[in-house]
């Protein structure tokens, strides 16, 4: 079991603080940890108090991006973990620096308890709530059990999972001792009647006590004088921070564009871990805004310029793959039945098809608010309409059009997204999960629509080969080629009508 330890600039003394505590009360851990700190706090006195505690130490940066308030760095911090956690493929503790271990063997005790348990999550139960509180024991892939709470950023992640948490999880209400607050404020120790007040009997780990009191009561003045002896004693190592940049990555995907072919090769990259870099053309660069788990390197040229683009990114990097399919890529050969598959198997990735997840963890809900606000209407169910394909044009556009207005337009709103104006390709997303079905032809937001749930009915091109149309990833609840869709426009109509979330009633493939 990891123990991952978040902090930022205003609690990173309280992160040392509790570091001694631990150190004062155990010595040295046998388990390995993980500090996750905000990229602006330099983690160096952090680093020196858990150096030699644990197995091994390693450091996760994040950053917050949005509006730098609660919960938004809670999230940010706990998101940034929960992405890289299944590659380590071992629960992990979430201890926050306000979790004050209450005695000796504190962690082993909590491992032991959950691994009798046998459940994914342990950890305390909020009563009346059945809701998992955010200081607990997660499994490795938490970020695929839940993905509203990879995404939350105004709204505390543990709240969000609530009840599917908890459900999972293995009551520790004895171990853990929680209290919120006291009398509308964080609880501070004064003496030894407090703790028999405030914290549970027999518990092994206490939260929230945000001003280390808790550790004084305990300690009874010797924790002090241990840390003074500590300071004197031990030589500080000097940090130097993990290197950033081009000189981490090892790997360099390179896929110029467009933007369909980008968002659909992502899952890989996401897969790959933070040691890749996703080359793209500067034209549709903006897309990587929306994700955090990779290195971004921005190519100066279009996107067919893929001779030159490999050249650069081979002087950059010790392995380069070419995972875009064109006439012109490099390297290209056909092998799948359709192109956005023989870009996973060129990536490397064909074995994992239909197994990975899109994710852009990185989405802005103030635009997406804004958006939904401007476009979507109550009243009616939602459909989104998106016909305007540019690799891949569909020459019945109208004759779709005319159809489902003339079906839908009393029962549904109708939102062509070649109106609509979003600040990023992803912000469409605001516009999918709050809609009800959404019909496109062979364009990105067919690739987007794997980030979201909304049943799509996908009409896939066949021109100038099958293989030129796009296998879909997303809750395809039909699919129609292009030639096929004309003709058969009753049977289109009828799988809008019928499209459910989470149904896959008719295929055509």
């Amino acid at each position: 079991m990891r123990v991952v330890i978040p902090f930022y600039e205003a609690n990173r003394d309280l992160t040392v603080k509790l570091l001694r505590w631990i150190q004062h009360l155990d010595g040295v851990l046998d388990f390995p940890a993980v500090l996750v700190h905000h990229t602006k706090c330099d983690p160096s006195d952090v680093v020196s108090a858990a150096d030699g505690l644990f197995s091994s130490v390693s450091l996760q940066p994040y950053e917050i991006y949005g509006p730098q308030q609660w919960p938004m760095g809670k999230n940010a911090a706990w998101q940034s973990y929960a992405r890289v956690a299944e590659k380590a493929k071992e629960p992990w503790l979430w201890l926050e620096p306000d979790a004050i271990p209450l005695h000796k063997g504190w962690l082993q005790r909590l491992f032991k308890l959950h691994m009798n348990g046998n459940r994914p999550f342990s950890g305390f139960i909020l009563p009346g709530l059945n809701q998992l509180e955010g200081v607990a024991i997660y499994p490795p892939d938490v970020s695929t059990r839940n993905m509203a709470c990879m995404l939350c950023r105004a709204a505390p992640f543990d709240q969000v999972a609530q009840r599917q948490f908890a459900l999972d999880a293995t009551p520790l209400n004895g171990a853990f001792s929680y209290l919120h607050d006291v009398d509308g404020l964080p609880v501070t120790f004064k003496d030894k009647a407090d703790v028999d007040k405030y914290v549970d009997q027999g518990a092994c780990l206490f939260h929230r006590c945000k001003d280390g009191s808790l550790i004084d009561v305990l300690s009874n003045g010797t924790f002090s004088s241990f840390v003074a002896k500590l300071v004197n004693s031990v030589k500080v190592p000097v940090f130097k921070p993990e290197p950033t940049g081009n000189d981490k990555a090892e790997t360099c995907i390179v896929l110029l564009g467009r933007y369909g072919d980008i968002i659909n090769i992502l899952p890989v990259v996401r897969d790959m871990g933070p040691k890749v870099a996703l080359m793209v053309s500067e034209q549709f660069a903006d897309v990587l805004d929306g994700i955090t788990y990779c290195q971004k390197e921005v190519f100066d040229g279009g996107f067919t310029d893929i001779g030159r683009a490999v050249e650069i990114a081979k002087s950059k990097y010790k392995r380069v793959l070419v995972a875009q399919v064109s006439a012109m890529a490099v390297g290209t050969s056909t092998k799948c039945d359709a192109f956005n598959v023989e870009s996973w198997r060129q990536a490397g990735s064909l074995h994992k098809w239909g197994k990975l997840k899109l994710v852009f963890d990185n989405r802005d809900e103030a635009r997406e608010k804004r958006l939904r606000k401007r476009y979507l209407k109550s009243g009616k169910k939602r459909l989104l309409l998106a016909t305007n394909g540019f690799s891949s044009p569909y020459p019945h556009k109208e004759a779709l059009t005319e159809a489902i207005n003339k079906r839908f337009k009393d029962t549904h709103h109708i939102i062509d997204l070649g109106t609509v104006k979003a600040e990023r390709i992803y912000d469409l997303l605001g516009l999918f999960d709050a809609s009800d079905v959404l019909v496109t032809t062979d364009s990105a937001p067919l690739h987007l629509a794997a980030a979201s749930e909304i049943p799509v009915v996908a009409i896939i091109s066949d021109q100038p080969t099958l293989w030129h149309g796009s296998r879909p990833q997303c809750n395809a609840v039909a699919t129609f080629r292009y030639w096929e869709s004309n003709e058969r426009m009753d049977d289109v109509m009828d799988a809008i009508a019928m499209a459910v979330p989470r149904s896959r009633f008719f295929h055509v493939w």
